[in-house]
Order: C-alpha cells, then structure tokens, then sequence
C-alpha cells in the first residue's frame, strides 16, 4: 500500500495564497495588519517544522531589504513627521500604513527562501494563485452574496468582476499577468499540441476574466500590449534568442492582431456597457464625454501645486496622507505625492531591474513565465496609469512573489555561475 506523502513546501504555498485572497478585505490598512500577523505565524511555523532548519541569505536579499528600508523611512516616515510641521495633515493619522514595511519584509523572506530551495515551485505558486482568483471570481460573478463579501453594492450592481479583491482595477492588474502567461505558453516552447491548446483556452478564459472587470485603463492597456508584441519581441530578443525560445513573430503577429478584434466583438459579445461607451468615443462612433483622462491629469498637476508650495517635500512626498489628498485615479500623482522623486526612481529602477533580469533569464532557462514577466513590468507604464495597485493588499502580495521569484532566480543564476566555472 503507497502511502500518500504530502509536499508540504506546495502545501504551505496553496494555504498562504488561500488565507490571503480569500479573506474578505474591509481596511486596507487594518487588513495589512491582519496579513502582517497571520503572515509571521504561518512563516514561523513553516520554518520551525522542517526537521533541520538552514537558512541562508544571500546578500541580494540583504541590499533589498536595505534598500526598501532606506526608501520608506524617509519617504513615509521621516516626510511625513517634517512635513506635519507645515500644517498639512499628518500621514501619522494613517499609523497602520507603517505596517505594509514588515509585511513586504515577511513575505519576501519567505518567497524568496522557499523559491531558492525549490525553483519547480515557482510555476506552481503562480498557477495556483490564477484558479484561485479565477474560481472565486467565477463564484462571485454569479453569487451577489459572495461578490458583496468583498466589494461594494455598487460594483455588484454593474456586474464587474472584483472579488476577491476590494475593486475591479486590482483583479484587472494581477489577472492581466496570467493572460500574457498562457499567451505565451500558446506560442512558444516545446510544448505538445494538446498542452498548447489547454494554453488557448486558459488564455481565453484569463482574458475573459479582464474583460468582465471592465476596468478600461488596464484592458486597453493590455490588449495593446499583446497588439503590439511582436515588435517588442523584435526589439527585445535577438533572432538567435527568438529561435531558442521558439517564437515565431509571425504567429505572434496572428495572434496579436486577432486580440485586437476579439476585444472588439468581446465587449458586445459580453454586453459591457461601461467598456462599450468608451471604446465607442474612442473610434468616434460616439460623443467624446469622458473625463477620466482629465480627473488623472488634474491629480498630477495638484501634486506638483503642493510641491510649490512645500518645495522640500518634492524629495520624499507627504507620506501616507489618506486624508489629505486621494489619488485613486493616477497612478504617478499616487507616487509622487506619497513618496517624491525617491519613491519615483525606487520603483523606476526596481522595474528596469526586473525587466532586465526577466528577459535574461528567460533566454537562459527558455521559460515563458518569465518572458511573461518581463511583459508584464513592460506594460507597466499602463497598468499603473489608473491607480498605484501594487500598494493595495493583495496586489503587493502578487507583486512581492514577482520579486522574489526574481531575488531567487538571481541567486539561482550566481551558484550556476560558479557550478560552471
């Protein structure tokens, strides 16, 4: 009789995902603490269970770490105590926001040590997080009950897909990753025609899944992204590279361009009125009324009048400052008036490393997934254009495993380098 062995480092992955986007977010802010706490216990009992525990770090993992220490205390605490004293409302009235720094500290820790050990996880984690969302959102979609437990009546009232996240623009930024994914699973690799045909059909379903969030910024976005790919490819990777990796510009050309006109019979197929309205004064077929292109330039114009005014916080911003200034709609002002030019070149620089170590580490081992990565920090100038996602909980969550997948792969690469000399 076999007995069942259970991988508890693939278990461990599935139930930390489970307890982080299945729990109902009511406070960003509280819900970061509620992370921080369940976060700690769950990595602590992980480690502890392990019947010899060896952890090393590697000094990657260190300069980050130093790095995003160094990048919120000045911009969050520091400006935010200095700038208080000019009258502006206190970030300190937002003291729970302090908490997302030992957050992002636990769970990269844990990602990236457990990723370094077991590289074959790193596939598995992500595809778990996609049925993960995909399933509750399915659910959610068509039980008002569920989707209520994690979005307001009104985004339950339009039909757009939110849950489990608080809104829809957060499902559409993490769901977009998985349809550049299975995109290039579909294309590339040496990948059976049965497995490149399941790769169609998760593509499918991934990109139905954005179109029903109806978050207009970050599906256009994407679909221009996947429209014009094969000139980022061609820009990107040099023939050789293409050809190791199996891609064929031209089947990407077919299948970018039939992107583009699925999205527009998509969006009629699926009635989305809210998407509809737009597209229809996008292409003139309609009355150009829509102000969400102004609402983002007035934000950023309103951060620079503060700037004005308090000219020394242009280095670190004002910190949190919920209650003083909302930027629910621009992305950038979001930055700049949280975390100045430094938090500006802190995720500038943070994206061009990934980018760049994606797309070589992608010609290095042949993988699509971090092809997919590369793509998708790429998009970001995008994706990010609407709201600054990654600062939302289950948001930053995805994005500190894209991280550390990339804080792991660089240690990966450093012992190769030494394995082969």
């Amino acid at each position: 009789m076999k007995t069942l062995v259970v991988d508890k480092s693939k278990f461990s992955c599935v139930l930390f995902l489970l307890f982080t986007l299945i729990f109902p977010l009511f406070d960003s802010s509280l819900y970061f603490g509620f992370l921080l706490i369940i976060s700690i216990i769950w990595v602590s009992l992980f480690f502890s269970s392990k019947d010899s525990l060896h952890i090393t770090i590697g000094k990657e993992f260190r300069i980050f770490i130093l790095l995003l220490f160094i990048f919120w205390f000045i911009s969050l605490l520091f400006y935010s105590i200095f700038i208080g004293i000019y009258n502006l409302k206190s970030s300190l009235n937002d003291i729970f926001e302090f908490i997302k720094f030992p957050y992002y500290v636990t769970l990269s820790f844990f990602f990236y040590h457990i990723f370094s050990n077991r590289p074959d996880l790193i596939k598995f984690t992500f595809i778990s997080f996609f049925y993960i969302i995909f399933v509750t959102g399915f659910l959610s979609y068509f039980f008002d009950p569920i989707a209520l437990l994690y979005t307001s009546s009104k985004m339950v009232y339009v039909g757009r897909l939110s849950a489990p996240f608080v809104n829809p623009y957060t499902y559409a930024f993490c769901i977009t990753f998985f349809v550049y994914l299975f995109f290039l699973d579909m294309l590339m690799g040496r990948n059976s025609f049965y497995q490149k045909l399941f790769s169609f059909a998760l593509f499918v379903i991934s990109l139905t899944l954005l179109f029903l969030t109806q978050s207009r910024s970050i599906l256009f976005g994407a679909v221009l992204v996947l429209t014009f790919s094969p000139a980022f490819f061609v820009l990107t990777l040099s023939k050789k590279h293409r050809k190791a990796l199996r891609l064929n510009v031209s089947v990407v050309t077919i299948f970018g361009v039939a992107t583009l006109f699925g999205f527009y019979f998509g969006v009629y197929f699926l009635d989305l009125r809210y998407t509809i309205d737009l597209l229809e004064q996008a292409i003139g077929q309609r009355a150009y009324t829509s102000d969400s292109v102004g609402v983002r330039v007035e934000q950023i114009v309103k951060v620079f009048n503060y700037f004005y005014e308090f000219p020394l916080s242009i280095f670190g911003g004002f910190g949190p400052a919920k209650t003083e200034f909302r930027l629910l709609e621009s992305g950038y002002a979001y930055v700049l008036f949280r975390h100045g030019l430094i938090g500006f070149i802190f995720y500038l620089v943070m994206f061009i490393s990934i980018f760049v170590f994606a797309i070589k580490r992608a010609v290095q081992i042949k993988s699509s997934l971090h092809l997919a990565i590369a793509l998708y920090v790429f998009s970001f100038p995008l994706l990010l254009s609407s709201s600054m996602h990654i600062e939302h909980p289950k948001a930053s969550f995805f994005f500190i495993i894209i991280f550390s997948t990339m804080l792991a792969e660089i240690r990966s690469s450093s012992r190769e380098k030494v394995t082969y000399s």
